[in-house]
């Protein structure tokens, strides 16, 4: 072999086309395929075609030219190499006898198939590592652990290859040409991975010429940007410039970046919003964004019991055409399931027994387990999840091979999938796709039926789906534009420029090591430190990437990168010449300009020179044929919005006529209008009229308000067994709950009531709660298991606050009498009802009413400031204590038949008080303001109710009820979204009351 430094392929090329027996061996097959277009269409060649099988790629001249024999066997296929160690691995977990690569405990060895893939790479280095090893025994002294495991594999895999009459290319050293007639120039061998490994072979081959960079080659600069976003943006504006000056054409530009997986959302984004013809010529996983991925979602269904997530994912993929038949049953499905919160099948104990419960099941089978009696609704869903998770179970039965798992995915997609649709343009993809994962399948069958008798393959499907995982798919492209790669794949390809960014250490540093498994003093003593230096790849790349092609000026830089990249902060790679500055002369962005222009119109900037692209032209267009509807329609209330207003009011009306008011007043309550219409309208529209909601495929175990539910109907339940009486008080000293006997020989008697109280509560009190209809999850068998599991806990949580509430009067209500518990009233007050739902109600030993009102945690108790009217605004924030109030006061001006108003936390806080006393008999005076300003609310809300006006405004006028502050009310409000009461661009706010 002849050594020969090159450097400029495009002279050495010119000299050597016309050779016929000349083969040009480059890298990748990007390289080759670059420079057999360049031959044909540049002028130095003097030739209008050439043969291709003349530019090989390196991997292509392997196969072909100097692959192993060896006589009367077989080379190994990688995909039995797996096969071999998941084989191998199961063994070692029924009878160890790896010591170190694999952990021996229990634990860990029988769930060591994550291991698979790194064994499996061992394997064709094996070979060399035991003729290092035997070579250099005396200097390398006496094998530890990991040196007799590694024997161990070697041994194994040895006798397993002769046993099926196999041979591993990589072990077979006798190796020569197979044609000895050409002449064969490998470009730039440094970058070879595996090169090394030929020296020998081609060693005393004349007809081999190994192409080499010279060392004084120069080391590219390197430009420098503040974060990841510019490097792109401003690299785009780079690639646009030299085409707008006639440099290059979009297809003579290349873009390389590193880590392209992380960059492909905002690549994307960036060229089709400038507008600029891209190719990405990088492959994608089967199993990723495309319908390979069905094989995961089926994997993850089995192994996550059929959670709500894994069924939820597989059944609304739309990369697979399902069939009609099915398209309304499986969104049902997901909505029960939601609904229900079908999150994960569970075990349930009973009696000392465990059972494993299928929350699908469950829920829709409900209370009854007779199915004759089920709607038909859940009838029909319970049969197609049935169905759905019969054909997912048959790809992991107990004696499932590879040729099963084939049958399976047939009977699957016979029954779920339309297979005319899959000969349709919309799924023209995601048939060739699954077409080729079936293909991979086949291979592993043909070599299961063949070398796998005695093999054991634990998961077979999980292997299989490994497998896809590996393998890319890489669409075939119509379309011509810039092409962007990988890192590696385009180094020394002919391109008039190239441009490769997020060129840090970190991710364009190439380590090639032989044997890299070795720690460093066994790559010492094995006398691979030599190996290493002769591979300094990253160096050599970088060159290469960097090399100037004829037609391109000499100080064109072609490396960037980021300080503050997309994964983290990085440093530029060692081996560049690091500038610490941005480019120049860079075309205008005429995107930023525009953005700068609108943002400051207002003060009379002059209109910059703006590009218009097809998307922003449609764009444009479409708003113009929306803007002309829109002259033709009024702009007064819909008056479906109008119905639903006067259907709303009437249903209110209704609701409360029987508890004594006025059908033809209109009925407003403090938590349901008052609260919800101030200080924005529009979000009662939207939240009562319209009763709009989030809609959500998500779902999960308890949504944060139900356990404050939940404890309030407990609380509901307990409290209401002694309406009409006096209520236990707590003795805080004795830690007693101690109530009036109701014994009548016993007179003025007192009894502890402590146990009473704790089997009150630790009956059936809690699972009568826990199972009231009125829940959102009281169809959710999971939710209702947990909730009895919780039980004792939670009877353990009311018994606290029983011991706060309970506490005899005045600092609790202990002994007072309850007059009502979530008792609604109903006020006529002129010309309006006022209503509320008080939470417990009772009187004082003097007779007066006490307010008491609960929340779940202090944190939900409104502050003093919200509770009270704001004296120079007159403002109300809260008006529940206010509203409750005014409906039991004789007199709002001289409030004299209430005791106090209260507000407790159900749980106790670490800190601080679990109840606040918004009034007393001492301070009611003082909250008597707040009281009176409901009425002057209400009067507002029916007043704009009858005049129809929703339109939220802001207003300088502090004392305004409807002044809505954008960033207090709008920021957290649940209609935010759909609102839009703010826009970034246009800068546009919610009118001023005055505009």
């Amino acid at each position: 072999m002849q050594l020969q430094n090159l450097s400029s392929i495009e002279e050495f090329l010119a000299s050597k086309i016309n050779d016929k027996k000349a083969i040009f061996v480059f890298t990748t097959d990007v390289v080759a395929q670059s420079w057999l277009d360049w031959c044909v269409t540049d002028n130095h060649t003097n030739v209008k075609s050439a043969a291709s099988y003349r530019f090989l790629a390196w991997d292509t001249f392997k196969g072909k030219f100097v692959s192993a024999e060896k006589e009367g066997y077989c080379a190994v296929p990688t995909i039995l190499r797996k096969m071999f160690v998941y084989d191998l691995i199961s063994k070692n977990a029924e009878n160890c006898f790896f010591k170190k690569i694999i952990n021996p405990s229990d634990k860990y060895r029988k769930n060591a198939f994550s291991f698979a893939d790194w064994l499996s790479q061992l394997l064709p280095s094996l070979e060399l590592w035991k003729s290092r090893l035997d070579k250099n025994i005396d200097e390398y002294g006496q094998l530890d652990d990991e040196d007799e495991d590694f024997k161990i594999l070697y041994e194994k895999y040895s006798s397993f290859l002769e046993k099926n009459k196999l041979f591993e290319p990589s072990w077979i050293k006798e190796i020569k040409l197979s044609n000895t007639e050409n002449h064969y120039y490998i470009f730039y061998p440094e970058q070879l991975e595996d090169f090394l490994d030929f020296e020998e072979i081609f060693a005393n081959a004349n007809n081999v010429t190994a192409l080499v960079l010279p060392a004084e080659t120069k080391m590219p600069d390197c430009y420098e940007f503040a974060d990841s976003r510019s490097e792109l943006r401003k690299t785009i504006l780079r690639i646009a410039e030299l085409v707008k000056n006639k440099k290059a054409d979009w297809t003579q530009i290349a873009l390389t970046i590193p880590d392209l997986k992380t960059y492909r959302p905002y690549l994307e984004r960036e060229f089709n919003l400038y507008s600029i013809p891209y190719v990405i010529r990088a492959g994608e996983p089967l199993t990723q964004n495309c319908a390979g991925r069905i094989f995961r979602e089926i994997q993850n269904c089995y192994d996550e019991d059929f959670s709500f997530n894994s069924v939820r994912t597989l059944v609304l993929d739309e990369t697979l055409p399902w069939k009609k038949e099915y398209e309304e049953i499986k969104s049902a499905l997901i909505r029960e399931g939601n609904r229900m919160r079908c999150i994960c099948s569970f075990e349930e104990f009973k009696n000392g027994n465990s059972k494993k419960v299928d929350v699908w099941q469950k829920a829709l089978f409900k209370t009854s387990e007779d199915k004759d009696k089920m709607p038909t609704k859940n009838k029909e869903l319970l049969e197609f999840y049935n169905k759905l998770k019969h054909f997912i179970e048959l790809f992991f039965e107990k004696d499932i091979t590879f040729s099963k798992i084939q049958i399976a995915w047939y009977e699957f997609s016979e029954f779920f999938l339309d297979a005319d649709d899959f000969e349709s343009e919309e799924f023209a993809t995601s048939n060739l796709i699954l077409s080729r994962c079936i293909k991979h399948l086949q291979e592993i069958i043909d070599i299961e039926k063949k070398y796998c008798e005695n093999l054991t393959i634990n998961n077979p499907f999980k292997f299989f789906l490994e497998f896809i995982e590996s393998k890319s798919y890489t669409m075939q492209q119509t379309k011509q534009g810039i092409s962007i790669f990988d890192y590696k794949l385009s180094a020394g390809a002919y391109f008039k420029y190239q441009f490769v960014i997020n060129a840090s250490q970190k991710k364009i540093d190439i380590q090639k090591k032989r044997l890299s498994f070795l720690n460093s003093k066994k790559r010492e003593l094995l006398h691979f430190f030599d190996d290493d230096k002769k591979q300094n790849v990253s160096e050599v790349t970088a060159k290469l990437y960097a090399k100037k092609s004829s037609g391109v000026e000499d100080n064109f830089v072609h490396f960037s990168y980021a300080k503050d990249s997309f994964s983290g902060f990085a440093i530029p790679h060692s081996a560049l010449n690091n500038l610490e500055i941005e480019p120049m002369n860079l075309i205008s962005d005429y995107i930023v300009d525009e953005r700068k222009w609108i943002e400051n119109a207002a003060v009379g900037n002059s209109s910059p020179k703006i590009n218009v692209t097809p998307v922003q032209f449609d764009s444009i267009q479409n708003w113009k044929k929306v803007a002309i509807e829109k002259q033709t329609q009024s702009f007064s209330i819909n008056e479906k919005i109008r119905e639903d207003i006067n259907y709303v009011l009437k249903e209110s009306r209704e609701k409360h006529n029987k508890n004594g008011g006025n059908e033809n007043h209109i009925k407003i309550s403090a938590r349901g209008e008052l609260e919800k219409f101030f200080p924005c309208q529009r979000k009662w529209l939207l939240g009562k009229v319209l009763k709009l909601k989030e809609d959500s495929l998500d779902t999960e175990l308890m949504k944060n308000y139900d356990m404050g539910n939940l404890h309030h109907k407990i609380l509901e339940k307990f409290i209401n067994l002694y309406v009409g009486k006096k209520l236990p008080y707590y003795d805080k000293e004795k830690d007693v709950f101690m109530a009036d006997s109701e014994d009548k020989n016993e007179i003025n008697t007192e009894i502890d009531v402590t146990q009473n109280i704790k089997e009150i509560l630790n009956g059936d009190l809690i699972k009568k709660a826990i199972h009231s209809p009125e829940f959102e999850f009281h169809d959710s068998p999971i939710v209702i298991y947990t909730l009895e599991i919780k039980s004792q806990k939670i009877a353990d949580t009311i018994l606290k606050f029983l011991k706060c509430l309970l506490l005899k009067y005045s600092d609790g209500i202990g002994g007072c009498v309850v007059e009502g518990v979530e008792k609604t009233i109903v006020k006529d007050c002129g010309d309006y009802d006022l209503f509320g739902s008080i939470d417990c109600l009772v009187r004082s030993p003097s007779g007066d009413f006490i307010i008491v009102d609960y929340k779940n945690t202090v944190s939900s108790i409104p502050s003093k400031e919200d509770r009270e009217v704001i004296e120079d605004t007159k403002i109300l924030n809260d008006f529940q204590m206010a509203v409750y109030t005014k409906l039991l006061a004789d007199d709002v001006e001289n409030i004299k038949n209430i005791d106090s108003g209260k507000f407790y936390a159900i749980k106790k806080p670490s800190t601080g008080k679990q109840f606040q006393t918004v009034f007393d008999k001492e301070t009611i005076k003082t909250f008597e303001p707040t009281v009176e300003i409901v009425d002057s609310y209400a009067q507002l809300f029916k007043q704009q109710i009858e005049n129809e006006s929703f339109e939220p405004h802001s207003s300088k006028d502090k004392k305004d009820k409807q002044n809505v502050n954008e960033f207090e009310n709008c920021r957290e409000c649940e209609f935010k979204n759909i609102c839009r009461t703010t826009f970034n661009v246009a800068n546009k706010k919610i009118g001023d009351k005055n505009d």
